[in-house]
């Protein structure tokens, strides 16, 4: 397997999501144009994204928002501590 061909498969779910370059974009069409194993890659890849997407959203239980923010508060703490010591 090729270093370019796994470059390019870093970058299908990339592509999919839109973070991309336009040139970047270009490649990764390019390449799946031109290698079936990629292509199915990406094809696969946008399935999975699409089922994803259909699923219904569901709202964060209540105090999920408060409990984030205090777990990021000892995370920061955690990296502070072990940078001091």
């Amino acid at each position: 397997m090729s270093s370019q061909k796994d470059k390019i498969r870093e970058q299908l779910s990339a592509y999919l999501d839109g973070e991309l370059t336009e040139a970047q974009a270009e490649r990764v069409v390019r390449a799946a144009a031109q290698d079936p194993e990629l292509a199915a890659e990406l094809a696969a890849l946008r399935r999975v994204s699409e089922m994803v997407g259909s699923l219904p959203r569901e709202a964060a239980p209540a105090g999920m928002a408060e409990a984030r923010k205090l777990l990021d508060g000892v995370a920061w703490c955690e990296d502070a501590y072990d940078t001091m010591v």
